[in-house]
């Protein structure tokens, strides 16, 4: 269900009294949790664009992700300005209108207006409208002087805080591109990005863009410094990626090569606690040959209430592959074939979803899975007879 939400106040309307606000009543209906296809945001604040806590939640059958939102808060904004009469000061967004819309389990969007004057000699108009869809949250921010000269007398600020179960390792991937992962392997991973048609975009602590950004730090700031012109159209995404206890290296190999993700983007699990990747069979072997799965050793042993289920998708037809377990207890597939299959190379997928029968029975939050090269061979010539 689609709602919409709209404040307007002006400046004289703000010494009124607050009865003197008109707020849609659909707001109230519409307040959290904001879901996407794939995240759910417990808080969000349409004024600010303060988001949290970004945990991977897929909408459609209710199942929450690997890992925990990693967010106490992300998106307030505002420039900061040094003066004689004071070396630091933040002005924070405040706008005086704002709008909201809101289609639960597929986008969000919040749009505000207003102006940053953090003295009588420097004023700058801020739009801002931030959207929340598929794991990404994208900020897309426009400044434009009031008065010549001040938008190059300020540095842009959009504030991130981790959750303090966290513990952040910070790793830069370029000019405008982060990666953070929290170290203790339980809340998700987040990639933020910033391009802008002017300035310079760089990551530091929260208190001002000279404090150094430290693993650990809960507080971050993503800045845009060295203003060399009258407007700015800053874009800033922060994409939520879950994974397995195994996806480390698939994570980071995706956010090394991705640059920045569409708006929007909707991403599967990163999985790689299923270690193999290819598969050999000969046809016309005498009884069904046992393929292994080879398990990251990462994965946490099956408890004595757990469960593991296997299957394979994408084979020819003509071939059937039996969950099984070697004489050691390891996994893998007995695998019968018909005359029908061709010898060739197929890609099949492995899942494993593990049970816990425990009280109350809960299933593992996604499939592991991993994507195979099966190759199928003819089989051999007979011998020839002596």
């Amino acid at each position: 269900m689609k709602h919409v939400t709209r404040l307007l106040a002006t400046a004289a309307t703000l010494c009124l009294a607050a009865s003197a606000l008109v707020i849609d009543p659909s707001y109230a209906q519409s307040s959290g949790p904001y879901n996407t296809a794939t995240v759910q945001w417990d808080v969000a604040v349409p004024s600010s664009h303060v988001w949290s806590p970004g945990a991977p939640r897929r909408f459609v059958s209710q199942s929450d992700g690997w890992r925990a939102g990693p967010l106490e808060a992300i998106g307030q904004m505002g420039t900061d300005f040094s003066a004689e009469w004071n070396p630091f000061f933040r002005r924070l967004h405040e706008p005086s209108n704002f709008t909201s819309s809101h289609d639960q389990g597929v986008r969000h969007e919040f749009y505000s207006a207003g102006f940053l004057v953090p003295d009588g000699t420097v004023r700058n108009g801020i739009q801002v409208t931030s959207i929340a869809e598929g794991n990404t949250i994208v900020w897309q921010v426009a400044l434009q002087e009031s008065f010549e000269g001040s938008l190059p007398a300020v540095t842009f600020t959009l504030q991130a805080n981790f959750l303090a179960a966290t513990a952040p390792h910070y790793t830069g991937l370029g000019p405008g591109r982060l990666l953070v992962v929290d170290a203790n392997n339980t809340h998700a991973t987040v990639l933020i990005t910033v391009t802008t048609t002017d300035g310079d975009p760089i990551f530091a602590g929260q208190a001002n863009h000279h404090t150094p950004l430290n693993d650990g730090d809960l507080a971050m700031g993503v800045y845009v410094q060295d203003f060399t012109q009258p407007s700015a159209n800053i874009t800033i995404t922060a994409t939520i990626i879950d994974l397995d206890p195994c996806g480390d290296e698939a994570v980071q190999e995706w956010a090394t090569q991705i640059g920045t993700p569409a708006p929007g983007t909707t991403l599967d699990v990163f999985s790689g606690c299923l270690r193999d990747t290819e598969w050999d069979l000969t046809l016309g072997e005498p009884s069904p040959p046992f393929l292994p799965l080879a398990l990251d050793p990462r994965l946490p042993h099956l408890t004595a209430t757990q469960t593991r289920s296997l299957a394979v998708s994408g084979h020819p037809e003509g071939m059937a592959f039996e969950p099984a377990d070697d004489d050691n207890g390891n996994p893998g597939f007995l695998v019968t074939t018909s005359s029908a299959v061709e010898p060739g190379e197929y890609v099949v997928q492995v899942t494993m979803t593990i049970t816990d029968s425990a009280s109350p029975p809960t299933t593992s939050p996604e499939p592991l899975r991993q994507d195979i090269t099966l190759t199928v061979l003819p089989e051999p010539e007979p011998e020839p007879e002596p």
